[in-house]
This record gives C-alpha cells, structure tokens and sequence, in this order.
C-alpha cells in the first residue's frame, strides 16, 4: 500500500488548512466524486492533483469551523462543508 501526502509548496500547512482538507476529503461529496470516477478502493496521486477543491478561503473557513467542534461526525461535516460550498444538504442523500 502507498501512502498520500497533501502538502503546501510555501511552507507548512495550518491547522485549519488541514482540518479543512481532511473535512472535504471525509464529505460525502468527495466520495461520490470518488466512486463516480475510480472504480475501485485505492486512490492515487493522480486522482488527488486533479480533485477539484473549492477556493482557499473556503477550505479555511472549513478548517475554523470543524476546530470548534467536540464530536465530529460525517453528518456534521456534510452540513459544514455543503453549507460553505453553498450546496443543498439534501445533495449527498440524492446521489446515487
């Protein structure tokens, strides 16, 4: 097995760069994406450098807002990253 790594080319991501990067990576929205475009259980580079991510600004905003929380579940991070991203929350419990 093979290992990822998300990184930052000017330096050291922060906590809420990363808190925000691992809420959209556990969203259900990623995973549908996932499932959409790979067919199996493994993903590799290739998949994650072209995984379309939202603005910077974003995915901090994420970031702050996971921070806060004492119990972080998939349901919770749905609804912050859906509302961030100004979807519908009922989005993820429609795609097949």
């Amino acid at each position: 097995n093979h290992l990822n790594y998300i990184w930052k080319p000017t330096g050291e991501l922060s906590e809420e760069e990363s808190w925000g990067i691992i809420a959209l990576l556990n969203s259900s929205l990623i995973d549908k994406y996932f499932r959409i475009i790979n067919g199996n259980t493994q993903v590799n580079a290739s998949e994650i450098n072209t995984l379309p991510f939202p603005e910077y600004s974003q995915v901090v905003h994420i970031g702050k807002k996971i921070i806060k929380e004492t119990e972080i579940s998939f349901s919770l991070i749905d609804s912050l990253v859906f509302s961030e991203l100004s979807l519908m929350n009922t989005f993820s419990e429609n795609i097949i």
